[in-house]
């Protein structure tokens, strides 16, 4: 069986399945969290997820053409397999009502005040049920086509902001004295890297080889280095003490930007915002083909079609509950966080661990 998804493909599946909701909020959080030192907690965290990258990738290449659900039974048994699947299928599930809520929430917040967010919400489920249900290899053609644009948009508009910001910002960039709070600041810089376990879900071929895991760590700590772009450059707009007031602080930081060279285009947040809607669009939808696949392993005989009806259904349904329910956003943003570590660091590092004996046995 082969994956039908390239190494290069893997790149755009990494950046904007981590980066789709996290641009909107980081330079807030990591504002309020790391102060001054803000790129050197995302360094740090950045270099530890590359290794977390490197753990899954090396588990998904020893099962050439399996996702995890098949090697996960091979190595724990049946039922240990099917409670790691049922354990992602909560996990994702949890991730795609919130990214929804926040999609809904930000597209009337700023741009459509009157539509209810019920209707953003029934106008874009079906559209990430029908393309998961097409599958992870068509998809991952999406994310390359929409990474390039959103490579280039993205990095431009954040090197603009970079030369119009003020410098005094993020001065000074480093104090030893708060060295303890930079390392403290991580608990709220890994949020912005779950995304990783998304891979266990593609079923990596030959042609994906070892270099699919240097690819994925240079990837991870690549995107490490954007955010500290992002950060940095909405700090120097914004200034430290105004920023962590606004939840959507890249949007604010973009919309302050001026640029009378570009006469036909005064509205830079109008480009931006559309490229990064339609990455935030595509991160939604991946993580609807992950509760697909694992769904259709655990339902074997269930049609993939009625799966994804089912779960477009549902997924709608606790969207309406869940957005009546306060606190809902910060409990997964709290509680999300370990779900995370478990499904991008744990349970792939022990099945890791279990592959290599079970090998070295053999």
């Amino acid at each position: 069986m082969k994956s039908g998804v390239t190494n290069r493909q893997i790149v755009f599946i990494l950046l904007l399945t981590l980066t789709s909701y996290s641009v909107v909020d980081i330079s807030r959080a990591m504002a309020a969290s790391a102060g001054y030192g803000s790129w050197f907690t995302l360094l740090i965290t950045s270099i530890i997820f590359s290794a977390v990258g490197i753990i899954v990738v090396s588990l998904a290449n020893m099962y050439k053409g399996q996702m995890m659900h098949e090697y996960s039974c091979k190595l724990i048994g049946n039922f240990g397999g099917y409670a790691v699947s049922i354990y992602y299928v909560v996990y994702f599930s949890l991730i795609v009502v919130f990214l929804g809520l926040q999609l809904a929430t930000i597209l009337k917040a700023d741009f459509f005040p009157k539509t209810p967010k019920a209707a953003i919400l029934l106008a874009g489920i079906p559209v990430f049920c029908f393309i998961a249900y097409k599958g992870i290899t068509a998809l991952a053609r999406l994310f390359e086509m929409i990474g390039m644009f959103y490579i280039v948009v993205g990095t431009t508009v954040h090197v603009i902001m970079f030369t119009q910001g003020n410098p005094n910002y993020i001065l000074p960039l480093f104090n030893k004295a708060d060295i303890g709070n930079y390392f403290a600041a991580i608990k709220d810089a890994i949020f912005p890297f779950l995304g990783i376990e998304i891979l266990l879900i593609i079923p990596f071929s030959k042609e994906n080889g070892k270099k699919s895991i240097i690819t994925t760590a240079l990837t991870v700590f690549a995107i490490g280095l954007f955010y500290i772009l992002i950060v940095e450059s909405c700090i120097m707009k914004l200034g430290m003490n105004d920023i962590v007031h606004y939840n959507s602080s890249i949007i604010v930081a973009i919309r302050d930007m001026e640029l009378p060279f570009l006469d036909f285009m005064k509205r830079l947040d109008v480009l931006f915002l559309t490229v990064g809607f339609m990455g935030f669009f595509l991160g939604i939808t991946i993580v609807y083909t992950a509760i697909t696949e694992y769904l259709c392993r655990i339902f074997k005989n269930a049609k993939r079609m009625m799966i994804v009806i089912v779960l477009g259904a549902l997924s709608f349904a606790a969207c309406l509950i869940l957005d009546t329910v306060e606190g809902f956003s910060d409990f997964v943003t709290s509680v999300g966080i370990y779900l995370g570590i478990g499904a991008g660091a744990l349970i792939p590092g022990l099945l890791l661990i279990i592959a290599k004996r079970r090998k070295d046995i053999a």
